[in-house]
């Protein structure tokens, strides 16, 4: 009886890879600056790599091996959808999704240890400086002729200087920042002395 040869041939595809969530909630709700609480994913079974997308300014995701740690402080405002992707040898994935929602905020002024200027016409004041704890757009109202509000180039800042031409007061000011559609006000006010004649025996 003849023989014969059969052939066969098999071809073996990977698994897709294993990815879980261990550690932390992947729904956030958070204020803008203020730290979400540590995510951690990770990735076995036909893994190759773990990557992290989608996240907002301010939070970074740390990959170590095949675990990626999601931390940080968002820096700017919205809904932030994020993915977290593990991929095997053969480009097969697997895909979680996240959210992390950042609310706004209005920003924290700092005053001076003193909003209360005492000044003399003609002279020049001690500058004083109200701060912001986020980048803001400042607004100062209120201020008498001679004095101005100079902005710091990081916008975190906001300085009050220069020479009182008139006399009076008190005259009440406003500091306003401005932040992510967010507004926070100070006052403070200044009272200006007559400059008094100089007499020359």
């Amino acid at each position: 009886m003849p023989s014969s040869n059969v052939t066969i041939s098999a071809t073996f595809a990977q698994k897709l890879p294993t990815l879980v969530l261990t550690s932390g909630s992947a729904s956030q709700t958070v204020n803008v600056n203020a730290a979400i609480s540590t995510i951690k994913y990770t990735a076995s079974g036909s893994a190759a790599s773990i990557k992290v997308d989608g996240l907002p300014n301010g939070v970074t995701a740390a990959i170590s091996g095949l675990v990626a740690t999601i931390s940080g402080k968002p820096s700017e405002v919205g809904t932030f959808n994020f993915s977290v992707t593990a991929t095997n040898n053969e480009s097969k994935t697997t895909v979680l999704s996240g959210k992390i929602v950042v609310n706004a905020v209005a920003p924290v002024i700092t005053k001076p240890a003193s909003t209360t200027i005492s000044a003399t016409q003609g002279v020049a004041i001690t500058p004083i400086t109200f701060t912001s704890d986020v980048v803001a757009d400042f607004n100062v109202t209120g201020l008498p002729a001679g004095l101005s509000a100079t902005t710091a180039t990081d916008k975190k800042s906001v300085t009050i200087s220069g020479t009182p031409t008139g006399y009076g007061g008190p005259s009440n000011f406003t500091v306003s920042a401005t932040a992510y559609g967010k507004t926070s006000s100070v006052s403070g006010s200044v009272t200006v002395a007559q400059k008094l004649p100089t007499l020359v025996l």
